[in-house]
């Protein structure tokens, strides 16, 4: 049975400003329920000193040749607490899917052990049905050679007394 799922009550590493921390990418993809195999990309984040730097985001181009570019120093600073509050409801949803993911691994656990029980029992119920089919099948063959070594035997004595009274019969002629 799989055992529950154990929770990690180490304090999160965060950064950030405060009043405004956030755990950090190590220590997301080291709980991520998806694994160390898949990449996850690390959620962005915004400071003042990354507005200080003047980032720019390069959106697709439109046509061949052609690219458009957008200030996200206005975005990040006006949607600072926006980008918080939109973490912290991706962090909620992460946790009720993961809740999900934990309750199907738990289901999917108790099934397998459940299918596991099953195919035991069927095969122990088998494996006692194929000696008992053996058993009766060895008295069944026992019995059968006892009635054909009688049958012998009585066979064996007629031809005794058969030729016991050939011998006599050519003695006596």
């Amino acid at each position: 049975m799989p055992s529950p799922v154990a929770v990690d009550e180490t304090p999160e590493p965060t950064h950030g400003h405060p009043g405004h921390e956030y755990p950090t990418h190590e220590h997301q993809m080291a709980t991520s329920p998806v694994g160390s195999s898949q990449h996850v990309p690390p959620t962005p984040v915004h400071s003042e000193d990354d507005n200080a730097a003047g980032l720019k985001h390069i959106a697709p181009a439109s046509s061949p040749g052609e690219s458009q570019i957008e200030d996200v120093r206005s975005a990040s600073s006006i949607g600072g607490l926006a980008a918080n509050s939109a973490l912290i409801e991706i962090n909620q949803k992460l946790e009720a899917v993961e809740g999900v993911v934990d309750i199907l691994k738990s289901t999917v656990g108790y099934d397998i052990d459940a299918l596991r029980d099953d195919m035991e029992e069927s095969i122990r119920n088998l494996h006692m049905d194929m000696l008992t089919q053996f058993h009766q099948q060895s008295q069944e063959m026992k019995s059968a050679f006892a009635a054909q070594q009688q049958m012998i035997s009585d066979l064996v004595q007629e031809n005794h007394k058969l030729r016991e009274e050939n011998q006599n019969l050519q003695n006596q002629v």
